[in-house]
């Protein structure tokens, strides 16, 4: 089956509200969804659709959180949230985080308590949108080994950065591992092998192999490069509230396998 964007938006939202997610995160949920395939980032498309569906049927994902801000300065702020979709929570840090930047000249506002929130570009880019420069990380569930190690405690960190210049943006949003996530959860389900020299399985061997590499650990890039800036970036995410290492819950790897015939999109 074969979709086009506005008839994908209006199935994922049609999904969630049949779930009781309200119509208005549903909403917002769906628009980022369908941004990050036409973007073609399609590890954290339609065809990850499913993991927030078992999220939600597992009980990892609130969907009636209660939102709210438990420290604030004029340009500082956390968000708790309430363990809801991660999608919802962004944008709402991303919007206070503009509000303050327009008042005070900065805003810098942290979440805890959330999930996994799709493109980190896209709330990078909510701030160019405002003449902004957007600066947004997070850390993510254990999914990469440290440099030398082999056993999987640092997430994927990814960091995404936008600045708009006078005739041109610029908008870089990667992963600090040298493959995302998503990009193997993607092969997984696509039943293709990964790229060489990406992951180790759980003995520590190099492996092609998706299932392999979600059991053992993918590799950081740029050796030790690539896994001081994770570090970093977990640091700074704990420093903000949020669970660090492998304190970070986990979906089940047999939770995430849907078949490839599940979702295609052109």
């Amino acid at each position: 089956m074969k979709i086009m964007p506005e008839k994908e938006k209006e199935l994922i939202k049609d999904i969630l509200t049949s779930y009781g997610v309200d119509n208005e995160d549903a909403e917002t949920t769906a628009n980022i969804y369908v941004e990050a395939d036409l973007k073609g980032f399609h590890s954290h498309g339609i065809g990850r659709f499913p993991q927030t569906i078992t999220s939600i049927e597992v009980g990892n994902i609130n969907i009636h959180p209660n939102l709210s801000i438990i420290k604030e300065s004029p340009a500082v702020a956390t968000i708790d949230g309430d363990m809801g979709l991660g999608y919802v929570i962004g944008e709402r840090a991303m919007k206070l985080g503009i509000e303050k930047a327009k008042n005070v000249g900065i805003g810098a506002v942290a979440t805890v308590n959330s999930n996994h929130f799709g493109i980190a570009g896209h709330y990078s880019e909510m701030a160019l949108k405002e003449d902004l420069i957007g600066i947004v990380i997070t850390n993510t569930e254990p999914a990469m080994a440290p440099f030398g190690g082999t056993e999987k405690i640092l997430g994927t960190n990814p960091i995404a950065i936008s600045i708009k210049g006078k005739k041109h943006i610029y908008s870089v949003d990667m992963a600090t591992s040298s493959i995302a996530r998503g990009k193997i959860l993607e092969a997984l389900r696509l039943k293709k092998e990964i790229p060489e020299n990406c992951a180790i399985d759980k003995e520590g061997n190099l492996t092609t192999d998706p299932k392999k590499a979600l059991e053992g650990g993918i590799l950081p890039f740029g050796g030790p490069k690539g896994y001081a800036l994770a570090l970093a970036i977990e640091m700074i995410a704990a420093i903000g509230g949020a669970q660090m290492g492998t304190n970070v819950r986990e979906l089940p790897l047999q939770q995430i396998n849907v078949p490839k015939e599940t979702f295609l999109y052109p």
